[in-house]
C-alpha cells in the first residue's frame, strides 16, 4: 500500500510534464490579445531602484506607445530607447549606445497593439528554441517555459503566466553572459496590471538592478519628444 502511495505522488508531480502545451504561436497570440484589450498608450512610471550593490535611488520612466522608453534616474541621467536602439546620456560624459536588452524589460509595456508575430519573431532572434517547452513554477504562479526544460537555465528562453498571458522571464546571451530579465508580481494594488510591482535584470547570476514601482500614471500628457535618441 505504502509503495503504491508513493508511485501515486510521483505520477502527480510528473503531470505538469506530461500535460499538452499548445505551440508557441498560441502562447503570443494571447500574450498579444492580453496587452491590446489594456488599451495602454501611455505610461508615467514612479520606481525605487538599486544597480548591484549601490544606493537605492528614484527613477522615473515614461513609456509610450508604440516601443518608446526614457529612464531618468537624474536630472541630467537618463536613458532613452526606441524599440531596440538605445542610448544613455550622463551630465558631463559623452553618449553611449546600450545594449537592445535595456529595452527589453519594457518591452511587454510599450509594444501597445503588437502582433503576435512581432514576439514570435524577437523570441526566434533571441535563439529561443519554440519547439522545446515545459512548465515550472515562478513565485507561485505556473509558467510556461518556451525554449527550454526547467531544468536548462543556460539556454535562451521566455516563460510566461499560463493563465494571465503576462510575462514572467526572459534569459538571452549577450556574447557568452546570460542575461535573465524578471517581471514579479503583476496585479499589485500599485500597478495592477499595467507594469509589475518589481522588474529586475540579472547577469550570469549576479544582480545587475532591481526595480519597485511605487505609483503608475496612465493619464498625464508625454511629449514625444522626450524620446528623441540623445547625440
Amino acid at each position: 500500500m505504502r509503495a503504491g502511495r508513493i508511485i501515486l505522488g510521483l505520477c502527480l508531480v510528473a503531470l505538469p510534464a506530461l500535460a499538452y502545451i499548445p505551440p508557441a504561436a498560441f502562447w503570443f497570440e494571447k500574450m498579444a490579445d492580453r496587452r491590446a484589450k489594456m488599451g495602454m498608450t501611455r505610461l508615467s512610471v514612479s520606481a525605487t531602484c538599486r544597480q548591484s550593490e549601490g544606493p537605492a535611488h528614484e527613477e522615473r520612466w515614461l513609456l509610450k506607445t508604440p516601443g518608446m522608453v526614457r529612464r531618468e534616474s537624474g536630472p541630467d541621467e537618463y536613458l532613452v530607447c526606441v524599440h531596440e536602439k538605445c542610448a544613455h546620456k550622463a551630465a558631463g560624459k559623452a553618449v553611449q549606445r546600450a545594449p537592445a536588452w535595456r529595452y527589453y524589460p519594457f518591452l511587454f509595456l510599450v509594444e501597445g497593439r503588437a502582433a503576435a508575430s512581432r514576439y514570435q519573431k524577437l523570441a526566434e532572434s533571441l535563439k529561443v528554441d519554440l519547439r522545446r517547452d515545459t512548465l515550472a513554477r515562478f513565485h507561485g504562479r505556473v509558467a510556461v517555459v518556451l525554449g527550454a526544460k526547467e531544468w536548462e537555465r543556460d539556454r535562451p528562453q521566455f516563460w510566461l503566466d499560463k493563465d494571465n498571458y503576462l510575462p514572467l522571464r526572459l534569459m538571452l546571451l549577450e556574447d557568452k553572459a546570460l542575461v535573465e530579465i524578471l517581471w514579479i508580481n503583476w496585479g499589485s494594488r500599485q500597478t495592477g496590471d499595467w507594469v509589475p510591482a518589481v522588474i529586475e535584470v540579472n547577469r550570469d547570476g549576479v544582480n545587475l538592478e532591481r526595480c519597485e514601482i511605487t505609483a503608475v500614471d496612465a493619464v498625464a500628457p508625454i511629449d514625444d519628444a522626450k524620446f528623441n535618441l540623445p547625440e
